[in-house]
């Protein structure tokens, strides 16, 4: 009787063991099943603060963007060196549209001296450059020298000037390139546009050569503040242009238009009835005629 206790005791003891194990052994399946889960969940993402909510709205918002038919926008930092390319003679039917098309592709701009007669044939041509921020001045109406016309014919000049560009672009350049960059008092005043020259000639309409025009603007030395002619009717030229333009930006410099050189490198704003020329440019600030 006494061993058959024994027995049972024996029995319930290992009962007990193994159901104590199985608790425990469950307890810790359940704990690393909840710890893995815990490793699989990602951490929850912060919301953006209410000034980044801000920020991002405001600068998805459509009056933040160019519309349709304007100027990209550009930012022209006046702390870093910058150029301004321009070109005279246009628009050319067959030139003009190779250039815009190498701006744009380089995100630049320049400043187009057009001629009056050849924009009256080609005003879309000076549209689209007016849209990706270019700048378009006048080089008179036939391309005459200015000295030596009389005031009739200045004024007639203006009149014609006047009504083509403002067909083409909406309104009257601000800026004039006097034909030859020639000339005098008498003429600067009778003139309500600014005159403006340049100060490196890469002489491309006497030569049309690539190289040379390449090799007048590259070995021109510092190029901070100056204003680089070219002409935007010779084969020879665009070529250059599709050259200069990334080299030009390589180096460093920004491209800004003539109006954006005045405001952004010389702190100015141009007058009337002065001639902004080679030695305003290449002095950092010297008027040239007044």
């Amino acid at each position: 009787m006494h061993a058959v206790k024994t027995k049972r005791r024996i029995n319930l003891s290992a009962v007990v063991a193994v159901s104590l194990f199985a608790i425990l052994l469950l307890a810790g399946m359940i704990s690393r099943n909840n710890g893995e889960k815990h490793k699989e969940t990602p951490p929850e993402r912060n919301e953006p603060s209410a000034e980044t909510a801000l920020a991002a709205e405001n600068a998805a918002e459509p009056e933040n963007q160019p519309e349709e038919g304007q100027a990209p926008l550009r930012a022209v930092d006046p702390d870093k060196p910058m150029v301004a390319l321009t070109f005279d003679d246009g628009p050319s039917g067959e030139y003009s549209p190779l250039i815009l098309d190498c701006l744009e592709k380089n995100n630049a701009v320049a400043t187009f001296f057009e001629i009056g007669c050849n924009v009256a044939k080609y005003p879309e041509i000076d549209k689209r450059a007016a849209e990706l921020g270019c700048e378009i001045g006048s080089h008179s109406y036939y391309h005459n020298v200015l000295p030596g016309q009389s005031q009739e014919d200045i004024a007639e000049d203006q009149r014609l000037c006047k009504e083509v560009f403002e067909n083409a672009i909406g309104t009257d350049p601000v800026l004039i390139r006097p034909p030859q960059g020639s000339v005098v008092k008498s003429i600067l005043n009778q003139y309500d546009q600014i005159f403006v020259g340049w100060s490196v000639d890469t002489e491309d309409w006497l030569y049309q050569n690539v190289d040379r025009t390449v090799n007048k603007v590259q070995q021109a030395g510092d190029l901070d503040g100056q204003v680089i002619l070219m002409h935007s009717i010779y084969k020879e030229s665009v070529q250059a242009a599709e050259i200069l333009v990334p080299w030009l930006i390589e180096q460093g410099y920004q491209l800004v238009t003539v109006s954006e050189l005045f405001a952004y490198h010389y702190g100015i704003t141009p007058e009337k009835h002065y001639y902004y020329a080679y030695d305003y440019f290449i002095s950092d600030g010297t008027l040239m005629l007044s």
